[in-house]
């Protein structure tokens, strides 16, 4: 068994590529629960195109170019409207499953690809996750803790001198063993 962290448009990805193979990948969100994630498009507020960044915002909003869109980069759209259910709506693929959370009360039970668009109880379980305003920097020294990479300097200084001391250990007592070779030649 593998195990694998992965996003669904990469899972989605990896699983159709091991398919062609005969291999067999399923993806599960945890039973504790993961963040909701979705492509969203924005226009970053020192842009220098602003107009051309709205045109292309309004093309990938037009349901057809949002369904095609998805189906290149493997990623759930922002957009829930009936077109897009209806493109993405497979009864011979999928059993029926609640999307009720983004195409609305008519989405109670229909056939869609899980992985792109979880169930509702797996949704329930799942967390936005929202701008932090002034505790960011806890959060992000959180996450620092959790990831382990909250070393200061000192402990890689530390580190890199063991290394050192112990790599010229290792060279003096190679050097002096070939020299008592050399020694008992003479």
């Amino acid at each position: 068994a593998w195990i694998n962290l992965s996003w669904s448009g990469d899972a989605q990805w990896a699983i159709d590529e091991a398919a062609e193979m005969g291999v067999e990948l399923r993806y599960a969100v945890p039973k504790e629960g993961s963040t909701v994630w979705f492509d969203g498009w924005l226009i970053p507020k020192y842009a220098k195109n602003t107009k051309a960044a709205s045109y292309f915002i309004n093309f990938l909003c037009k349901p057809e170019n949002a369904v095609r869109n998805m189906d290149v980069i493997g990623y759930v759209s922002a957009l829930g409207g009936d077109e897009i259910l209806s493109e993405m709506e497979d009864p011979d693929s999928f059993g029926p499953l609640d999307a009720t959370y983004f195409f609305g009360e008519k989405a109670d039970s229909v056939c869609l690809n899980p992985v792109m668009y979880p169930d509702a109880s797996v949704i329930a379980r799942c967390g936005m996750m929202h701008d932090s305003g002034d505790r960011t920097e806890a959060l992000m020294k959180m996450w620092s803790r959790v990831k382990g990479d909250n070393a200061n300097v000192w402990t890689y200084v530390l580190v890199g001198g063991v290394v050192v001391i112990l790599g010229a250990l290792v060279a003096i007592r190679l050097t002096s063993g070939k020299r008592k070779k050399h020694g008992r030649r003479k």
